[in-house]
């Protein structure tokens, strides 16, 4: 989805002389032993390098000076044309760096439409503005959403805060005696982690859902049969499999079970992956042990053979899924 026509610098004539051009000058940056010249492509809505530009380009008022690379995704300088998050009026919201005021003084043209100033000398040390995309690619359209998000990388980002208010919840949740594991915990679980983005959080699927692994295709539960699966899962799930006396072994076979079963029901239209992950490490907390997720998720090759081996599990060999979770089952 393109991203609003004001993703440029507000204190520039833009609006009278600058949008009849497709493309304006925006920033410099470091770029191997040179500098590049960056531009905003209106047609695009998004920065692109001078490759192919037709000559002379129109350069904005405020055009930047920078001394970071514009590609590195952990700089801390904050760059005009950066897709950030924020917070305003509405709580969390996505935007473009629009403007410089002033030294440290931002202007950010929120994907509502809103201007806000920021002040804020870098993304570093949680300053109120945090890096979210460099706007150099193309990104693909978000679904609908209640945090304003306009692209996937900008929804992912605010479902990764999602996931860590929902880790604050799990911890306040685990300081209950009471706690405890069945289904409506499940249906927390994805409701805690996805109401930040989304109306349908803690919701079951309506439809049919075939989830692809690599080559591999894996059918999931009709959803005529959901409450019924999880009601039947949960039964098993609390006998015999975690009684009051669980040791490792015993917590280990639960994991793996839990695991296998609830992707295969697959009972959400989305993001059961991340529920399921959070409801075992409530397991696993619960009888003082903890799961290194981080571990098998940290990069492109280790999440797919984390996938991989949820998959073969599904298809009736748990092995290579018993072996993973086994290294990152840690007593704590």
């Amino acid at each position: 989805m393109l991203n609003p026509k004001l993703h440029y610098p507000l204190d520039c004539r833009l609006f009278t002389e600058l949008k009849a051009h497709k493309v304006v000058h925006l920033k410099s940056t470091p770029y191997k032993n040179h500098y590049r010249h960056w531009y905003w492509s209106f047609s695009l809505a998004r920065l692109v390098s001078g490759a192919g530009l037709v000559f002379p380009v129109p350069s904005a008022a405020v055009a930047q000076a920078s001394t970071e690379h514009v590609e590195d995704p952990d700089r801390a300088e904050i760059q005009l044309g950066d897709a950030v998050q924020y917070f305003d009026d509405e709580g969390i919201m996505f935007g473009t760096v629009a403007g410089q005021v002033q030294q440290n003084t931002w202007l950010i043209l929120g994907n509502n439409g809103v201007t806000s100033t920021i002040i804020c000398n870098s993304y570093r040390n949680d300053t109120g503005l945090a890096l979210v995309d460099n706007n150099l690619m193309a990104q693909p359209r978000a679904s609908t959403n209640r945090v304003h998000a306009q692209t996937m990388c900008e929804l992912e980002f605010a479902e990764g805060i999602g996931a860590e208010m929902a880790l604050i919840q799990m911890l306040k949740k685990l300081q209950q005696s009471s706690l405890t594991l069945g289904k409506q915990r499940f249906i927390w679980c994805h409701k805690v982690i996805f109401s930040l983005c989304y109306d349908w959080a803690g919701t079951l699927r309506q439809n049919e859902v075939v989830v692809k692994v690599g080559n591999k295709e894996h059918p999931t539960e009709h959803p005529r049969n959901l409450t019924t699966e999880l009601d039947d899962f949960f039964g098993k799930f609390a006998t015999p499999f975690l009684r009051q006396s669980v040791n490792r072994e015993k917590l280990l076979q639960a994991l793996v079970y839990a695991h296998t079963k609830l992707a295969w029901i697959h009972p959400f239209q989305d993001g059961n992956g991340r529920s399921i992950r959070l409801f075992l490490e409530l397991v696993a907390l619960k009888w003082g042990y903890r799961l290194e997720w981080a571990m098998v998720l940290s990069g492109t090759s280790s999440k797919r053979f984390y996938h991989y081996c949820v998959g073969a599990a599904i298809r009736g060999q748990p092995g290579k899924l018993t072996t993973l979770l086994n290294k990152i089952l840690i007593r704590l």
